[in-house]
This record gives structure tokens, C-alpha cells and sequence, in this order.
């Protein structure tokens, strides 16, 4: 096959990334595609089974290897700390122990709020907002 192919099916798999968006996969598998391309421009893979090949191991290497740190570095890194929220209060609707889950009311919405202290968080009562677990508030001081 011809290096151009390899290089213009590359760019395509990777940009089904923007819509398909999967963790990467069509980004590295593209970029061994790309990568296979460059090879056979440079004559030393003159047959397809040795194209098909170098592009499959290359996929698979690319893919255990840089699949991982490139999800952590990129996706996880951005994990939201919850600080629009943070300076907020609220006012429990219910009883909360220490360790538990219950509600609380903030910005006229009810939120589960996770009672990070040492004691119990009484219904009525309104405490600051220290941070988030994903969906749920967490207070850390009484």
C-alpha cells in the first residue's frame, strides 16, 4: 500500500477521536498508522504483509503503553475540585452522623452532603462548604 494511504487513513482514525471520543484509542491507533506510513516512505517495508504487520504491533504497543499515562495526564489531572461551591453554605434537612451521608440544602437545591466532622450535623442548623466528592458536599468543620 502506499505511504500516503497510511498517512491520510492515520489523520482520519485519529480524527474520529473528536467524535467518537473513546480514551485515545483512534488517536494512537492513527498515530501508528501515521507511523507505518513514514516507515514505507522510507523503503523499508516494501510488502503489505510486513506494512500490516508493523502497523498492528505498532497499534497494540502504542496503545498498552501510552493509553494510561495519556488518560491519567489528560483527563484525570482535571478533576474538579468542587471551588464555585466551596465558599457556600448549607442548611441540613436531616440529622447527619459523623462518617454518613445525608441532605442539605444550598443555592435552593438539595445536595447529599457527606458530614466529614467529628460530630453530628443537626437538621436546621447552616455550615460552610469545604469541598466536593463529585455530587455530594462535604463538610469538614462544625
Amino acid at each position: 500500500m502506499s505511504w500516503g494511504i497510511w498517512v491520510v487513513a492515520g489523520f482520519v482514525i485519529a480524527i474520529l477521536e473528536v467524535v467518537v471520543p473513546i480514551g485515545f484509542i483512534f488517536c494512537l491507533i492513527g498515530l501508528a498508522a501515521v507511523v507505518t506510513g513514514l516507515v514505507v516512505l522510507s523503503g523499508l517495508l516494501p510488502c503489505m504483509t510486513m506494512q500490516w504487520g508493523l502497523f498492528a504491533i505498532l497499534s497494540i504497543v502504542l496503545l498498552l503503553v501510552l493509553k494510561g499515562p495519556l488518560t491519567r495526564y489528560l483527563l484525570l489531572s482535571k478533576k474538579d475540585t468542587g471551588s464555585e461551591i466551596t465558599s457556600d453554605r448549607v442548611e441540613i434537612e436531616e440529622d447527619i452522623l459523623p462518617g454518613q451521608i445525608g441532605k442539605g440544602k444550598a443555592r435552593g437545591t438539595v445536595w447529599n452532603v457527606k458530614n466529614d466532622t467529628d460530630g453530628k450535623l443537626e437538621r436546621g442548623k447552616v455550615y460552610p462548604v469545604k469541598g466536593n466528592d463529585g455530587l455530594t458536599l462535604v463538610v469538614t468543620k462544625l
